[in-house]
């Protein structure tokens, strides 16, 4: 199902029913974030209660860029969404080798997600 988003927001036109939210169980919207020249910057996934339920992840968040050196893919997004958690391997600070970190979504007090990073043995 899609839903028009608004005629004045050029970048982010359509949302899209993704799935259930883990924290509250509402409907999880997925849009696409697009540039000026209509490249794909990244795919943003949240909970059609946020004002509530404040869920949310981004495939660009910094924490990901800082600790894979990249975006997480679509796919990396769906199970993160899904599971709550989602291993992968990050690149030493050093950049000499690699090490597990398991990737979570942690409510904050103000009502707020924040992905969080820890070492996996």
């Amino acid at each position: 199902m899609t839903i028009k988003y608004g005629q004045n927001h050029e970048n982010r036109k359509l949302k899209n029913i993704y799935g259930m939210c883990v924290w509250c169980g509402a409907d999880i919207y997925c849009f696409e974030q697009r540039d000026e020249k209509g490249e794909l910057e990244s795919y943003t996934y949240y909970c059609s209660q946020k004002r509530k339920c404040g869920f949310f992840v981004t495939t660009a968040d910094n924490i990901f860029i800082s600790r894979l050196g990249r975006k997480i893919t679509e796919t990396e997004a769906k199970k993160i969404i899904s599971k709550n958690s989602l291993i992968l391997d990050c690149k030493k600070v050093s950049g000499d080798g690699t090490y597990k970190g398991e990737f979570f979504l942690v409510r904050r007090r103000a009502g707020y997600g924040k992905v969080l990073c820890r070492f996996v043995k």
